[in-house]
């Protein structure tokens, strides 16, 4: 099977992880802007500085109404990426589901492509969008207007490069499910060196690099330069699951160790 068996709970887990950082955001931007309002709110207005006496006050007043600022910023920051992952209707490689979901949307553009070319040439002969199947009579002028008023030389209800597009998405969902078959079909293994080991996991869905020791900085840098990404619940420098992936951390981990002739 396609993903992780935990990909809905993960990804609930970052929704709440996000939620969680934002409200602990707002609560401090709060509790920073009653402590700037204590701190003036006893000092009349035009109360003359005398020898400098309310510059501390004032200084620390608007410190705390800055922090306030900063921290409703990343609280609006938080609250915006949890509102997008809750919102994100995009096909994660993760899902167990993505192949039929694929499968799913390939068929609606397969459904849109019939239906662009069969208004096509209802309007190419008839001159109008009128009388195809069951759109309406409002609908269809709306339609014939817009095609008449349209800047694309084309007029037709869906010009050429709207059904490139279409077609294109359907290629581009039917190469990604073959890839993810491929996917699939990799075997389970680990592949161990003297100071690490390359661990190409279908559970994880993820080619994760362990050192045994803190790795040096320079393998670092270029693990993260090639798109691996340290996972800290699991001490592990890692990237998506991918023939592609293993080749790459293979050929990271082989050319430090003939670069140092270890």
């Amino acid at each position: 099977m396609a993903g992780r068996q935990d990909y809905d709970e993960r990804k609930q887990a970052r929704i709440g992880r996000l939620e969680n950082a934002a409200e602990k955001a707002s609560r401090g931007s709060t509790e920073a802007f009653n402590r700037a309002h204590n701190m003036t709110k006893d000092i009349p207005l035009g109360q003359p500085n005398i020898r400098g006496a309310l510059t501390g006050v004032m200084n620390k007043a608007r410190n705390a109404m800055d922090k306030s600022c900063t921290l409703s910023d990343k609280a609006n920051y938080y609250a915006e990426k949890a509102q997008a992952a809750e919102s994100n209707t995009a096909i994660s490689s993760d899902d167990p589901n993505c192949i039929e979901k694929l499968e799913e949307k390939i068929e609606a553009l397969k459904i849109k492509q019939e239906y662009a070319k069969a208004i096509n040439a209802h309007y190419r002969k008839n001159g109008t969008c009128k009388g195809f199947r069951d759109i309406t009579e409002d609908r269809a002028e709306k339609l014939d207007k817009s095609i008449k008023e349209s800047c694309s030389w084309e007029q037709r209800p869906f010009p050429s490069y709207e059904l490139t597009s279409i077609n294109s998405k359907i290629k581009a969902a039917q190469a990604r499910i073959e890839q993810i078959k491929r996917i699939e079909a990799m075997p389970d293994e680990i592949i161990k060196y003297d100071f690490c080991e390359i661990e190409s996991s279908p559970e994880t869905n993820r080619i994760a690099i362990t050192f045994y020791e803190r790795a040096p900085e320079t393998l670092i840098n270029e693990l993260k330069s090639n798109g691996f990404k340290w996972a800290y619940s699991e001490s592990k420098w890692q990237r998506l699951r991918s023939h592609y992936s293993l080749r790459l951390a293979k050929r990271i981990i082989e050319d430090y160790l003939r670069r140092t002739n270890k």
